[in-house]
């Protein structure tokens, strides 16, 4: 019977270890790629579609909290309407209500305050002053920084 190749397994030349180092410098590279492509923070989402943060040059990204969306519908907690913006906006309550007992329904409190970035000052101000009065010590208004882009 003819052999198929002329060597022998045994016979066949080693790989050297610098036949290794372009693959190995590509494997570098490639995990250093993805490391820095990963984020640990998860995506941004907001309680309405046409949701827009105003711009930040703070480049710490912000911690766990109790999250307070002021959108151009409603205000909303963690993702659920607790109230509309428009009421709020015309009345001169200063404490909003319906924001001031969802937010006493939670044990954590830290809060995040998000708002549209048309949301006029006024809203802010009535919302900062609720959480406040709701017990939370901690709160943090969050914006989108520059390095987003």
């Amino acid at each position: 019977m003819k052999r198929m190749f002329s060597r022998s397994f045994t016979e066949a030349e080693d790989l050297s270890a610098a036949s290794f180092a372009p693959m190995v410098d590509l494997f570098t590279i490639l995990v250093v790629a993805i490391l820095r492509a990963s984020n640990p923070q998860p995506n941004l989402s907001f309680a309405e579609e046409n949701f827009q943060l105003p711009i930040s040059n703070q480049e710490k990204s912000p911690q766990r909290a109790t999250i307070i969306d002021i959108g151009q519908q409603g205000i909303y907690v963690n993702g659920q309407r607790t109230t509309s913006t428009k009421y709020w906006q015309q009345n001169d309550e200063v404490l909003i209500t319906n924001l001031y007992e969802a937010l006493q329904l939670i044990a954590d409190k830290n809060a995040q305050i998000r708002a549209h970035a048309n949301t006029p000052w006024k809203l802010v101000d009535k919302t900062l002053l609720t959480v406040q009065q709701a017990g939370y010590s901690n709160i943090e208004l969050v914006a989108l920084s520059n390095l987003s882009f």
